[in-house]
């Protein structure tokens, strides 16, 4: 609604995931107003509580693939964008430290999409 010829969507898989938007309001956005994305996975299972949810946002996100998030569906939806990784883990973060979890972050996410890549755009519509 602001109109303002430099906003742009920051898509997190986080957020999107709970609050359970889906892929196909994902597909239908005007490209060009698609950013980035803040990559991180979390539970399958959508607390039931505002709180529930604000306790993952902020302290216990998951490494790419090891949550039930479907990443490379929120991804894959979207046109190619820079990816950054928004992974706050207080706990990973005292048992690797601050380097360990970010090689760590960066590890999961780049066996993730090695996984899930993206399809050819040649054989699956606009958005593979």
């Amino acid at each position: 609604d602001a109109k303002a010829p430099n906003a742009r969507l920051l898509v997190d898989t986080l957020h999107f995931h709970t609050s359970q938007g889906s892929l196909d309001e994902l597909r239908a956005v005007p490209e060009d107003l698609i950013g980035f994305v803040h990559l991180c996975d979390g539970p399958a299972a959508i607390p039931a509580t505002n709180e529930g949810i604000t306790y993952i946002a902020r302290s216990t996100r998951r490494y790419p693939g090891s949550g039930g998030i479907d990443l490379a569906g929120i991804v894959h939806a979207m046109p190619e964008r820079v990816c950054s990784i928004e992974l706050p883990n207080y706990i990973k973060t005292e048992i690797y430290g601050r380097e360990g979890h970010a090689r760590l972050c960066l590890e999961a996410a780049k066996a993730y999409f090695a996984a899930h890549p993206r399809e050819s755009a040649a054989g699956e519509g606009e958005r593979a």
